[in-house]
């Protein structure tokens, strides 16, 4: 291989292409990368002494790392000098002058996240790096080139879109508990020792463990609680951050716990491309992503795999125009070796006893005609059609699955309601497009799986049993006259504003249309 590259390359080359993909320590991989990890400079704009450090830093990049073993690391850099000396890249006073000089970085660490889509970046790298090791690619050091799935334009207003609404939100939810802590059971009654159970979960509680355990365990709560540090804490100030606050562990536990978290996803149930993924308010202070990582029980929104199960089934057969009396539930069910009893009850505290059609119970969200919808068809069954629609998470088979009582994520709940748009297949979300080598050649091209979840005729009325949200509750047409408004606005800046000259008008030109 040597013989090789000496034949095809000159040295200047092989060193070039060297120091361009080897690993400098601290995540820098590449010169360009490690220049401005390490004195927060591009390559060209580094001096003698600096570069020396980095050249020594291939020795080991532990042992010689300026930030971890400076003295090492200034020895090293000296060394290095030295040789430079010897082979009359400087002069022996040169040298002699540079090797006194303090070793001095600014250390700047790349941030992979940084800028839009900070969460979905997250995703693809698990994912480019779990086909890598089954194909035989390096994430960072082969050079490739991903091509994801998203539409910049769309991230942007999805980003912009969340920061908006839950600015509004929190204030609403601020001003609702004002003064009393929002960690609470169904009764109202703050719950006891919760701070306490967060904090065994964060790394400083588990640092501290390991320094203090088991001789002096008192000192993990005196450092957690009475020792202030300085840091800074997310606001949805115009900065998003308060600079050099000093809080102990427990306070900014507090503090944290007091903000609404959101996730939002945006796919194309054609082609299961994933077009804009906002995980969060902002990866810098929350790492946790709502979207894939977080599961929660999805509520009501799982009722429409309880219609759907209904109306596909053949032993159901039934209709959006079938009709259910709204009326108190009792179920009695065995779960576990456990004898159990469960009453649902509405949202709105009462029965109408109505015969009300499926459709204007699923748009009024009915909690007693879901769970005769759910006995009726079995929990079984029920689970049976979410998991072949794209539910991936497990699912309790239990009287209480039709209310969503079983964790799911947001990013499978997506995939699962673009069944009812695609016609009844089911598409798999894709978040990578395509993967190209250092030369741009095509390496692996992703594409959707698609199968046949439900029948179209059921997909259909499904749809149609969607659209009575806005067509039959109450509440709902209230946002709907709100859409309506806004939709007159829009057509009125449609004609106002060519919908080339700014991509707002064009976004909503295409939304109306």
């Amino acid at each position: 291989m040597a013989l090789k590259l000496e034949r095809n390359f000159t040295k200047n080359e092989i060193i070039t292409y060297y120091f361009n993909t080897v690993d400098f320590g601290s995540n820098a991989f590449g010169l360009k990368t490690a220049a401005r990890t390490f004195f927060n400079k591009d390559p060209d704009s580094l001096n003698v002494q600096e570069g020396a450090v980095l050249v020594g830093l291939q020795k080991a990049t532990t042992s010689y790392n300026p930030l971890k073993n400076p003295d090492r690391s200034r020895e090293r850099r000296n060394v290095v000098l030295g040789q430079m000396a010897k082979y009359k890249y400087l002069t022996k006073n040169q040298s002699d002058s540079i090797s006194a000089l303090p070793l001095v970085t600014d250390f700047t660490p790349e941030n992979p996240y940084s800028g839009p889509a900070s969460y979905l970046k997250n995703a693809v790298q698990d994912y480019v790096k779990k086909w890598g090791e089954e194909n035989g690619y390096d994430l960072y050091t082969d050079g490739l080139r991903i091509i994801t799935t998203i539409d910049s334009r769309m991230q942007r207003y999805a980003e912009d879109a969340t920061d908006e609404k839950m600015k509004q939100l929190q204030r609403t939810f601020d001003n609702h508990w004002r003064d009393r802590n929002p960690w609470t059971d169904e009764d109202g009654k703050e719950i006891p020792a919760f701070i306490d159970s967060v904090a065994r979960r964060t790394e400083r509680y588990k640092s501290l463990s390991r320094r203090f355990l088991p001789l002096y365990p008192d000192s993990i709560m005196y450092y957690m609680k009475n020792v202030k540090y300085k840091m800074r804490v997310f606001s949805w100030n115009n900065k998003r951050h308060y600079d050099s606050t000093e809080m102990t562990p427990y306070d900014s536990i507090a503090y944290y716990k007091h903000f609404l978290q959101s996730g939002m996803v945006a796919m194309d149930p054609r082609t299961g491309y994933i077009r804009a993924w906002v995980g969060g308010l902002d990866y810098d202070y929350f790492k946790y992503d709502h979207v894939k990582q977080g599961k929660r029980q999805p509520g009501s929104t799982f009722k429409p795999f309880v219609y759907t199960t209904a109306i596909d089934d053949t032993l159901s057969n039934l209709s959006p125009c079938d009709r259910i009396q709204d009326k108190p539930f009792r179920k009695e069910y065995r779960e576990n070796g456990e004898d159990k009893i469960w009453e649902p009850r509405n949202s709105t505290g009462f029965y109408s006893y109505s015969n009300m059609t499926l459709r204007r119970a699923m748009a009024r969200s009915v909690n007693s005609i879901t769970a005769q919808l759910t006995d009726q068809v079995g929990p079984e069954r029920v689970a049976e059609y979410a998991h072949r629609m794209g539910i991936k998470s497990r699912l309790q088979a239990v009287p209480s699955i039709g209310l969503g009582s079983s964790d799911v994520s947001l990013y499978e709940l997506v995939g699962a309601y673009c069944t009812f748009v695609n016609d009844g297949e089911s598409t798999e979300p894709v978040i990578v497009q395509r993967i190209e080598d250092r030369d741009g050649n095509v390496i692996e091209t992703f594409t959707s799986q698609h199968k046949r979840a439900i029948s179209p005729e059921t997909a259909f009325l499904m749809r149609y049993m969607l659209q009575g949200g806005l067509q039959e509750s109450g509440v709902h047409r209230k946002i709907y006259g709100h859409l309506i408004y806004s939709r007159t606005i829009m057509k009125w800046v449609g004609k106002q504003v060519p919908p080339q000259t700014t991509p707002m008008a064009g976004l909503w030109a295409s939304l109306i249309t």
